[in-house]
Order: C-alpha cells, then structure tokens, then sequence
C-alpha cells in the first residue's frame, strides 16, 4: 500500500494517480452524491472558510496585510471553533496545539475576541490544514498523514510539531516539497 508519507510526486497527474490509489487503499476519499465532502474539498481550500467564512471573522482575506491585521484584530473564538470543526480535531487537541487549557476555551462566548498571539496562532495551523488539503487533495488524506510519523521530520507527527511557529514552518516546507517530488 502506498502512503503519502514517503511519496516521491513528479507532477500533479502523477501525484493525483497516486492519490487515487491511497485513497482506495485506505478507503480515504468521499463517496459520490456526498453533499458534506464535496463542501468539505472546496471550504477547504482557504484560510477564510476554515475559520468560518466573513461573516464569522468579519474580513474577507486576500492577501498576508489582511491575515496580519486579522491577528492584530483577533479571532471571535468561533473561528477556532469552525477551525476545529472543519479539521476535525477535538478541543483537547486544539487547547494542546494552542497551549491554552480547555476550561479557558470553554468559558469564552463564541463571540470573544482571542488575543493577538493565540489569533495569529490560530490563522498558522489554519495555513498548514489548507495548504495540505490543497496538496493531498482531500482532508482526509491529509489527517492521515498529519498524524502519521514522518522521517524528514525525525519520525515525528507534523501535527505534534504545530504548537510552534517553528514546527509550522518545518511541516510547510515538507507540503512544499511533497508538492515539488521531492522525497518526503
């Protein structure tokens, strides 16, 4: 079986056969008709919709001033949640990522505003899930190998290497280079 953890991708068609071929594998891919992936593939597809589209975070997003002044403005916390939602992690995971305890989450209004650093952290792991989803095609297939050890990473999960900015930029280099054919 093949995994995307340690694909060599030539172009997008080779990468697009290969992906068709772990999702059957793995059964990782939508069914037909499915009404809630098919919104999943293009939702997906940028920061904006992961963190509930404009009227949740009230900027439309089309360039990096815009995600600065976001971070400076602060995330309403339903934001995050739609970014959980959307990446379907559990707020456990999401409190981990952020160093911020669930109690301190869940005592928010969803219409809180985050301060500018959990904000800003927030958008980051919200650029990591929409570039994978862009890459692998799929969220699916993207959780999987966010949460699959990875070599180039020194056998660690991409996903333990969000809480920091550092770890964020090393798992979107790897995207890159998965993106390029580069062995990953």
């Amino acid at each position: 079986m093949r995994s995307p953890v340690s694909l060599t991708i030539q172009s997008s068609a080779v990468r697009s056969i290969i992906l068709i071929d772990y999702r059957r594998d793995t059964g990782v891919h939508p069914e037909p008709g499915d009404k809630d992936t098919q919104e999943d593939q293009v939702n997906h597809l940028s920061i904006e919709n992961l963190l509930g589209g404009k009227e949740t975070i009230g900027y439309s997003l089309n360039s990096e001033i815009d995600l600065y002044e976001l971070s400076r403005a602060g995330l309403p916390k339903k934001s995050l949640m739609n970014l959980a939602g959307r990446v379907r992690l559990p707020i456990s995971s999401i409190s981990r990522l952020l160093h911020i305890s669930e109690r301190a989450l869940q005592e928010k209004n969803d219409s809180d505003l985050l301060n500018e650093t959990l904000s800003e952290h927030i958008i980051q792991i919200a650029e990591v899930y929409s570039r994978g989803n862009e890459i692998f095609d799929s969220m699916e297939a993207f959780q999987t190998w966010v949460d699959t050890p990875n070599t180039a990473l020194g056998k660690r999960k991409p996903i333990d290497l969000l809480p920091s900015r550092y770890g964020a930029k090393m798992v979107m280099k790897l995207l890159g280079r998965i993106e390029h054919g580069i062995f990953s």
